[in-house]
C-alpha cells in the first residue's frame, strides 16, 4: 500500500474527519428543524389567540351561520 491512508494523516478514530462533519452537519439540520417547528407552534398559538379575542365572527369566518361549535 502506497501513500496516505486518508487525509487527516491516519491517526485516531476518525482519520479523515468525515464522522465529525457528518455528526455536525446532521447536529445542525436537528437544531433548524426543533427551532423552525417551535417558531410555527408559537405563531399558530398567537394567531389562535388573536383569532379568539375578536370574537366568534373573525376574519376568515364569511360565509358561516350560526354559532361555532
Amino acid at each position: 500500500m502506497t501513500g496516505p491512508r486518508s487525509a487527516g494523516g491516519g491517526r485516531g478514530p476518525d482519520p479523515g474527519g468525515r464522522g465529525t462533519a457528518a455528526l455536525v452537519a446532521g447536529l445542525a439540520l436537528a437544531a433548524f428543524t426543533v427551532s423552525t417547528a417551535v417558531v410555527l407552534r408559537v405563531a399558530a398559538l398567537v394567531d389562535r389567540r388573536h383569532a379568539a379575542a375578536e370574537g366568534p365572527h373573525a376574519a376568515g369566518d364569511e360565509g358561516v351561520s350560526g354559532p361555532r361549535r
